[in-house]
C-alpha cells in the first residue's frame, strides 16, 4: 500500500496570444501534494492577461471537470471550423459548375425555418443543382449542400444580389419558402421540367 506520494510537483505553463488583439494568455498549473495544497487536493492555478495575475487554488475534482468541460468545447469549435471549410469547398463545387455552364436551375429548398445558433430572419436551405441534359459531372451527379441563410425583406436590389453566388435570380427555384420579392409564378414555370421530380426524391 503506497503512503508515500513518489511524483514530483511539475509546473505546465500554457501560452496563447489572440490572433486579433494579440494580447497573451498564460495560465501555469500545477497539481499540488496535500502537505502543500491550500486545501487537500488543490491545482495550483496562476492566470495572467493582458498584465493581470489572478492566483487561485482548484479542487482536483474540480479541475478535472474543467478539463471535460474544454475538451468539449474545443472539439466542438473545431468540428464548426471543418464545417464551415466544407461549406466554403462546396460553394466552389458550385461555382465551377456554374462557369462550366452544366447548371440548368438551382433548387434552394427550406429544410427548416429556425436553425440553431441563429436569430429571427435565418433559414437552413438544401442547395441542390439540376444539371442540363447530358451534361452531369461524372461521380457528382446528386451533388448537394446544406448552408444557412438570410435574405433580406427591406431591400430588392440586396435580396437580388445575394442570389447572385448562385448564378443569379434566373437560375433560382425557391421550395418550402415565400419571399416578397420573389415571384411564385417564377417558381411555377420552372417546375414544370419533368425532370426537377425526379431530382427532389
Amino acid at each position: 500500500m503506497e503512503t508515500v506520494v513518489r511524483k514530483k510537483e511539475e509546473k505546465e505553463i500554457f501560452k496563447n496570444k489572440e490572433s486579433l488583439s494579440e494580447r497573451e494568455l498564460e495560465i501555469e498549473i500545477m497539481g499540488q501534494t496535500t502537505e502543500r495544497s491550500m486545501e487537500d487536493r488543490s491545482v495550483y492555478v496562476n492566470i495572467k492577461y493582458n498584465k493581470n495575475d489572478i492566483v487561485t487554488w482548484i479542487n482536483g475534482e474540480k479541475a478535472i471537470e474543467l478539463g471535460q468541460m474544454l475538451i468539449k468545447h474545443g472539439t466542438f469549435a473545431l468540428e464548426s471550423n471543418m464545417i464551415n471549410h466544407q461549406r466554403i469547398h462546396s460553394y466552389n463545387i458550385l461555382k465551377r459548375f456554374l462557369n462550366d455552364k452544366l447548371v440548368k436551375y438551382i433548387n434552394l429548398i427550406m429544410v427548416d425555418e429556425n436553425p440553431v445558433n441563429y436569430g429571427k430572419g435565418f433559414c437552413e436551405f438544401k442547395i441542390k443543382p439540376q444539371f442540363y441534359k447530358g451534361k452531369s459531372p461524372k461521380y457528382q451527379e446528386d451533388f448537394e449542400f446544406g448552408d444557412v441563410m438570410y435574405f433580406t425583406t427591406y431591400d430588392k436590389k440586396e435580396f437580388l444580389t445575394t442570389l447572385d453566388k448562385f448564378g443569379g435570380s434566373d437560375k433560382i427555384i425557391f421550395h418550402n419558402y415565400k419571399h416578397e420579392f420573389w415571384d411564385d409564378k417564377i417558381n411555377s414555370f420552372r417546375m414544370r421540367d419533368k425532370k426537377l421530380e425526379r431530382i427532389l426524391k
